[in-house]
């Protein structure tokens, strides 16, 4: 949130190139190698500097800009909403249970099974749901904001 309100609140700011990703990753890391616990005031400011400078534009050496790294950002709302679902549907099959149990590589093998799955359908409800709900939003936005949209909302009132 502070974040976002830096970003409303001087929009010329940016933190772009390599000196950006540099400072990104070098807190990032610092912050996971040598931070003990992350429920500390410490380890909150490193990480919430890395958001600050990702908001304002680092992308990590590109590695945020890159293709796959967009990808997955589109799906990742129905990553969010998904996973338990997937989780529960999976874990329900006494098998596949037994095999998550039974070993570290097991539990390896139905982790990569469940991400997968959960990828997959993810990038489905996307396409098929977020997508043309996302259109369909923007078609009534302009409808009702343009000045022939607004005097017929005017006139169906």
């Amino acid at each position: 949130m502070s974040a976002a309100a830096l970003k409303a609140a001087k929009p010329q700011l940016r933190a772009q190139g390599p000196l950006s990703s540099l400072a990104a990753s070098g807190l990032l890391v610092f912050g996971l190698a040598f931070v003990p616990n992350v429920y500390r005031p410490l380890p909150v400011l490193l990480f919430g500097s890395v958001f600050v400078l990702i908001a304002l534009g680092s992308n990590l050496f590109g590695i945020l800009s890159a293709r796959a790294s967009v990808r997955l950002g589109n799906i990742s709302y129905g990553i969010y909403l998904l996973q338990g679902p997937v989780f529960a549907a999976v874990s329900s099959f006494s098998f596949i249970r037994a095999l998550d149990m039974r070993s570290p590589l097991g539990h390896v093998a139905v982790t990569m099974l469940e991400a997968l799955a959960l990828m997959a359908l993810a990038t489905c409800t996307h396409v098929w749901i977020e997508r043309p709900g996302i259109a369909l939003g923007r078609r009534l936005l302009e409808r009702t904001a343009s000045p022939k949209g607004l005097k017929e909302i005017a006139v169906r009132q």
